[in-house]
């Protein structure tokens, strides 16, 4: 038993320096040849000079913005303003003279209407006339019938009642 607690020493010290060996292999390794600390180091420097540089534009987008609604509100507004009340009293003027000249063609077009309305008029009344006319004859003819009629009945029946 001793003996083979021996060999297993001598097995167990020979390894033993090939263990430090890949130890030290290892750390070598994990320090030259791995590269995750190295790449969150440059992730980490890479986001805050973005960082730093989205705020910087962002900040001078923000100043371009308040510098044209400072332009806006100085200079474009009021000459818009004056150009807008020229213009809407332009526009009331034409508006006003259109319906002027609309005003005057409905006056024109219900005198227009009443005369038809008048010669509708008249002719209604001249129609009522000639009917009249046209009933009064057909009376008196009826009448001129009626009464030979009568003539012919009664020389009829005085013919044939002998």
């Amino acid at each position: 038993m001793q003996q083979q607690q021996a060999q297993q020493a001598q097995q167990y010290y020979a390894v033993a320096p090939v263990d430090g060996a890949m130890r030290d292999v290892a750390a070598c390794y994990t320090q030259l040849l791995d590269t995750f600390p190295f790449v969150k180091a440059q992730a980490r420097v890479y986001i805050k000079e973005y960082e730093q540089r989205f705020n910087e534009k962002t900040v001078s987008q923000m100043q371009a913005a308040q510098e044209l609604l400072k332009q806006t509100s100085t200079d474009m507004v009021p000459a818009m303003l004056t150009t807008a009340a020229t213009e809407l009293d332009q526009l009331s003027a034409r508006t006003a003279a259109l319906n002027a000249m609309l005003n005057a063609g409905l006056a024109q077009e219900e005198k227009q209407e009443e005369k038809r309305r008048g010669m509708r008029a008249a002719g209604q009344a001249r129609e009522d006339e000639e009917r009249a006319e046209v009933e009064r004859q057909l009376q008196a003819d009826r009448e001129k019938v009626d009464l030979q009629y009568d003539e012919t009945l009664a020389r009829l029946k005085a013919t044939y009642a002998n």
